[in-house]
């Protein structure tokens, strides 16, 4: 306990005249916050284990291990002779003392109702007996009741003395919050586990760190109930482990985790408002020496305390992604690890995007900002300001402060740069120049509308889950993915069944209760029955796996929308300011067999148009005046917004040379009919190619097929390039999307990316990327035509005054009356332009707010 009052000398800079004087400053752990001091496990006295001579051993009731006939906790009075005082001593330093219950060493599972609430009210009365103020209540054991620990607690607690509760039952149900009940009933506890014990590695933490998204997804990390994904392993020491630090391979007993890993760990932590837990010796000196720069770092745990509507988190992941081993730091081979699964069983191995970047707004219009870099070698990370959610200035003008410096970083106007090293993070805090913060409270933001189209790849026929004919579970579906990468994949799973019985279960209803249902991005579709060309609208509802996707009926696929949904979603929507976020809708409308040349020939390219075509945009057109009847509470009060046309296609032309030759014409002609159709002259246009190259299902065919196809895919990269589509248009090339054929994945279909959930997910996200940079784009060449606009008039108007000045001077000159209205012209003429001391004109009087900010090489602002 004395180490976290002990003061440590923390050296302060002043200015006092032109000298810089350091003084310093006592600072203890306790200080800065950490004043809670827990007790762990062990300290039960186990039936029939350990040793010591204990005699209150033999007290266990028959069938427990700590628990006495009246259901009382057994110390283990050799190792504490007395809680009471213990808990007396960490009072006496104004510290506050933590229990630990339904333990895992030795647990104790009591056999009925009634055992269970006689252990549970006497855990209670000796927990208030010896003086505790705060509670981890483990999930090993049988007392897992939280509902009834808060009740015996409200009820034996004298004087309503507040306790704070851990529930660490690592993120299983029913033990999980439930933010659509009252918070008593629905969060009987302070903090909940999100994940399973941490531990001093790199990868540990990132996937530690990944198991809170999907509890801020649903607005259940809100204070008095926070997220937790177990206690900081800052300075945690390495006993048996090697580890890579500087290039060198250790061994034995060192730190697990570098610096720059720490403060990966640290700002992290910090910015998900995780609850801070010290894992460390605090009495070692080396460690405390190595750390101690980080866990005292004032303005991060300012970013931790603070909360404004979102308890933070990721707001963009790189589509790059690297595997990282445990303990050496080593990359590994991300191929090999899809092909072979049992080594995704390697300890503590993990796939991540290289570069994460996480935010959180603080209120008063600044927003925090981590930018973290998983690669082992340093890279240049930027921020863009347009993409950090809840972060608006009407100036455009943007200050940034370094949190690990404690140094203002200067104003910029679009992003920010900085090189962040291997495993390291930069920590941030961006607001407005000005102070000017505009919330868009004053009219609602638009409902952007985005429309997906294509054939069968659109529709979708990745596997969310399934077994294969041994009844073993079939790799990459989404199932798979969730379980085995919860980084990429984590936040789209909501709750786990509660019986084997419903993992068979492939309803739709099974399936709204599973998944993370996004309800700020909704989504409308046809039937897609491959010869069913009506414009009707089929469903609709928000955004989930299943929904909109596969062969009619089925509801166990996903196509590219679910991609594309999440990333367009969290690219325009803070999910906690519902009244003045934008709202997403997707129009889907797919068929599947279909090819450009023929079904969804477009008018320009003369002959018959194609029927699908007609269809497309009919019931776009339908949907779009139908709107209200959809989605009556988005509309309210919101304009509507086509935003962009996603489009995934070219397969069944490659069947065909003579298709496959007209592809870049067509396609072309495509984007030029649609946006007129549409009345949409500069509609964003993402193109996914057809991607499938690899094998071709027809061995007769299979080179000619091949080569057809990417004569397609060189035709969808070319059109993006055409000068009238500069800027609007953009390609993405999914043939690294492509995964092996079963076992590696749910099937044999190359035709249909073999069914391979991650390879569908990652054409929706990569469309989705390129469709947001194409938006972004968009408006902001809009806002600058307009602002060139103004700056013109303005122009014009200084040439009048100028013209007509002139021409008033040399009229009264002639006249000889210049004398006497000297004075009121050079009035106007000053209002016009600056003047030197010497009367020498120097500028014209312009809007200096468009000034841009530049930077030196040196990262000065000038």
């Amino acid at each position: 306990m004395d180490g976290l009052i002990e003061r440590r000398c923390v050296v302060k800079l002043s200015q006092q005249s032109r000298d810089e004087v350091a003084t310093c400053q006592l600072t203890s752990l306790c200080d800065l916050g950490y004043c809670n001091v827990g007790l762990d496990d062990n300290w039960q006295a186990c039936e029939g284990r350990g040793g010591g001579g204990d005699t209150t051993r033999s007290a266990a009731a028959p069938g427990m291990h700590y628990h006495d006939i009246e259901g009382k906790p057994i110390v283990n009075l050799t190792l504490f002779p007395s809680l009471r005082n213990m808990t007396d001593y960490a009072h006496s330093l104004n510290l506050t003392a933590g229990f630990y219950g339904n333990n895992c060493i030795c647990h104790d599972h009591c056999r009925n109702e009634s055992e269970c609430d006689m252990q549970i009210k006497s855990d209670v009365k000796s927990f208030i007996e010896w003086g505790f103020d705060s509670w981890k209540l483990d999930g090993c054991g049988g007392q897992n009741n939280m509902t009834l620990f808060d009740n015996y607690l409200r009820e034996l607690s004298p004087n309503n003395k507040p306790i704070v509760v851990e529930n660490c039952h690592f993120g299983k149900a029913p033990y999980d919050p439930n933010p659509n009940l009252p918070p008593r009933e629905g969060c009987p506890f302070n903090f909940y586990r999100s994940s399973g014990d941490i531990q001093p590695s790199y990868p540990s933490v990132l996937r530690n760190l990944a198991s809170v998204e999907r509890y801020r997804a649903i607005n259940a990390s809100v204070p008095g109930c926070w997220a937790y994904p177990d206690m900081l392993q800052i300075g945690v020491r390495l006993r048996h482990h090697p580890r890579k630090e500087d290039g060198m391979l250790l061994l034995g007993d060192v730190i697990g985790l570098t610096k720059a890993e720490s403060r990966t760990h640290f700002g992290a932590w910090c910015i998900v408002s995780s609850p801070l837990t010290l894992g460390h010796d605090v009495h070692d000196k080396e460690v405390n020496d190595h750390i101690w720069e980080i866990i005292s770092n004032r303005e991060a745990i300012a970013v931790n305390q603070a909360y404004d509507g979102d308890s933070g988190g990721v707001y963009y992941n790189s589509t790059t992604k690297i595997c990282i081993m445990p303990w050496t730091g080593n990359e590994c081979n991300h191929t090999s690890l899809a092909m072979d699964t049992s080594s995704r069983n390697l300890e503590g191995t993990i796939t991540v995007p290289s570069y994460r970047y996480l935010s959180k707004p603080l209120g008063g219009g600044r927003v925090a900002a981590l930018l973290i870099n998983s690669k082992e070698e340093a890279d240049n990370l930027t921020a863009k300001f347009a993409d950090i959610p809840g972060l608006s200035c009407s100036t455009n003008m943007y200050t940034v402060r370094n949190i690990w410096t404690h140094s203002d970083e200067g104003t910029y106007k679009s992003s920010w740069s900085t090189m962040v090293g291997g495993h390291d993070a930069a920590f941030i805090t961006v607001g407005c120049a000005s102070g000017d913060y505009s919330t868009g409270t004053k009219s609602k933001s638009p409902l952007r509308v985005f429309i997906l189209a294509g054939q069968s790849n659109m529709v979708g026929h990745g596997w969310i889950a399934g077994t294969d004919s041994n009844g073993q579970e079939r790799n990459a579906t989404l199932e798979w993915l969730v379980r085995n990468d919860p980084l990429e994949f984590g936040m789209l799973k909501q709750q786990q069944p509660k019986s084997s019985e419903n993992e068979a279960d492939t309803t739709k209803d099974k399936h709204k209760s599973m998944w993370t249902a996004r309800e700020d991005v909704r989504i409308a579709c046809n039937s897609w029955e491959m010869n069913d060309s009506q414009p009707v609208i089929m469903s609709h509802g928000n955004l989930y796996p299943g929904l909109c996707a596969g062969n009619p009926g089925q509801n166990n696929q996903l196509g590219p929308e679910l991609g594309f949904g999440w990333t367009v979603g969290d690219a325009f929507f803070n999910p906690r300011k519902t009244d003045d976020s934008n709202r997403i809708l997707l129009i889907k409308v797919a068929w599947g067999g279909k090819s450009l040349a023929v079904d969804f020939r477009p008018p320009s390219s003369a002959e018959v148009t194609g029927p699908y075509y007609n269809s497309m945009v009919a019931t776009v057109k339908s949907t779009l005046q139908n709107i209200t009847h959809y989605f009556p509470d988005d509309v309210a009060g919101r304009p509507v917004l086509l935003s962009g046309f996603a489009w995934h296609q070219g397969w069944n032309d490659g069947c065909n040379i003579t298709m496959t030759r007209e592809y870049e014409r067509n396609l072309a002609n495509l984007i030029r009919d649609i946006r007129k159709d549409l009345d949409t002259p500069l509609l964003p246009f993402a193109i996914a190619t057809t991607g499938m190259v690899k094998r071709d299902g027809n061995e007769t065919d299979a080179k000619l097929g091949k080569d057809r196809r990417q004569i397609i895919i060189k035709a969808e990269l070319a059109v993006a390039k055409y000068e009238e589509f500069e800027g609007n248009v953009a390609s993405l090339d999914t043939r690294p999307f492509e995964r092996p054929k079963a076992p590696a994945s749910p099937t044999d279909q190359n035709y249909h990316w073999m069914g391979n959930a991650e390879s569908y997910w990652l054409v929706g996200k990569g469309l989705g990327e390129v469709m947001v940079d194409l938006v972004i784009l968009r408006e902001r060449n809009e806002e600058n035509k307009a602002e060139n606009t103004t700056k013109r008039k303005k122009y014009v108007h200084i040439a009048l005054w100028v013209l007509i000045s002139a021409t008033v001077i040399s009229t009264l000159a002639r006249v000889g009356a210049l004398w006497y209205f000297r004075a009121a012209i050079l009035k106007v003429w000053n209002k016009i332009f600056h003047h030197t001391s010497d009367g020498g004109i120097i500028e014209p009087l312009l809007d200096h707010s468009s000034v841009e900010v530049m930077e030196t090489n040196s990262g000065d602002v000038i």
